[in-house]
């Protein structure tokens, strides 16, 4: 029963070592996942943590007990026994792990959303002593919807911009029919930029990918309202925020959306004219073209085929990437955290987005967009 079970920098811990009481965290590698260990270890030093990630080799989590699973497969990819155990002593779980890729199939995005999420929940299920079970979503399982999102399912739908937005929206679905039987909650998270102190990037998304085409964007125009507003967070407030309303404010059949909200919201405009600005101002290197005017879906449409003859072969892929989130940018949607600001009372002031965008800006920059850093 030891097998694949190991607490790195200490010596292999065997499974039957594992305490009632346990946390189980799925998705303990990603951005959000990573950053909750230190602080869900510190709050409760003798709660044991059970981490799951399908990599588990020289994943620093120091006295944690490290899986190799999948949630994609039943039993979490499991033997039986460990499974078995697991079931026996965890009492807390929480959901993190999702593919967040925009552009693969439907069916390739619902086997870790989807699939994933009901494993986990069926696991949830089998728990005797199950207290809690916190589903980590997105606040963009609100699809094409405009105006105000309410901390609550989206109805109705409008369609969806792509199949992660989808797959999430599903997995949700699941964790509503089976609030009635576990203690589950949600909590939807908003776009993760960076971290408001250092600035720096961990996980690059299509907020990233969007700064990152406009020193050569050959277009005259891109698709977008000016005065549609982007929910955009830190890391560093998101982990914190997200820690906080687990382990003190948890309460089962709610839906949290943790996210800066309307009026701390930029609108597209504005957050496009800043990004210009910074790149005019600090990187005069980059030979920036004229700004884009900012059009309509259709006339988008038009100055892409007219122009399609003179641009390079690598714009159609280039551009398929971008309209995987592009539709975002023209829609006038706002998310409603009025219930969850609440909660957070102050405890975890949020950073303001002047206080770190340049920040950001000059880390994805520097790293030419994460690949320095990688190096």
């Amino acid at each position: 029963m030891g097998s694949g079970l190991s607490a790195f920098g200490s010596p292999v811990k065997p499974l039957s070592s594992l305490r009632s009481g346990a946390l189980l965290m799925s998705g303990a590698t990603g951005l959000v996942g990573s950053g909750l260990v230190p602080l869900l270890r510190s709050a409760h030093p003798d709660r044991d943590l059970v981490l799951l990630t399908r990599q588990p080799t020289g994943f620093p989590s120091q006295g944690c007990f490290v899986l190799q699973a999948d949630v994609a497969k039943p039993n979490l990819g499991l033997p039986n026994e460990v499974y078995a155990l697991l079931k026996q002593q965890v009492r807390q779980v929480i959901h993190s792990a999702a593919d967040i890729r925009f552009r693969i199939h439907l069916d390739e995005s619902r086997a870790t959303n989807v699939d994933g999420t009901r494993h986990m929940l069926e696991f949830a299920e089998a728990c005797p002593h199950l207290e809690r079970f916190l589903h980590v979503s997105t606040i963009y399982v609100a699809g094409k919807r405009t105006g105000m999102v309410p901390e609550r399912l989206p109805c109705p739908l409008a369609g969806f911009v792509n199949t992660y937005q989808q797959t999430k929206f599903e997995a949700e679905q699941l964790v509503l029919e089976r609030m009635s039987r576990i203690p589950a909650a949600i909590i939807r998270l908003s776009s993760i930029i960076g971290d408001s102190r250092l600035g720096s990037v961990r996980q690059f998304n299509y907020f990233h990918q969007s700064i990152k085409a406009i020193p050569w964007n050959p277009l005259p125009a891109i698709p977008a309202d000016p005065e549609a507003r982007i929910d955009l967070v830190s890391s560093d407030w998101t982990i914190a925020a997200l820690h906080l309303l687990f382990e003190e404010c948890f309460e089962p059949g709610r839906i949290h959306q943790l996210c800066a909200g309307a009026d701390r919201s930029w609108t597209v405009g504005e957050l496009l004219n800043r990004t210009y600005d910074i790149f005019e101002k600090h990187h005069i290197h980059l030979r920036l073209k004229r700004r884009p005017r900012l059009v309509p879906y259709a006339d988008f449409e038009r100055v892409v085929e007219k122009m399609s003859s003179r641009l390079p072969s690598s714009f159609n892929e280039w551009l398929g990437a971008l309209l995987s989130f592009l539709p975002h940018l023209s829609l006038r949607q706002q998310f409603e955290n009025s219930e969850t600001e609440a909660l957070l009372a102050g405890r975890v002031p949020f950073p303001s987005l002047d206080s770190y965008f340049l920040r950001v800006v000059e880390y994805c920059v520097s790293t030419n967009w994460g690949r320095a850093a990688a190096d």
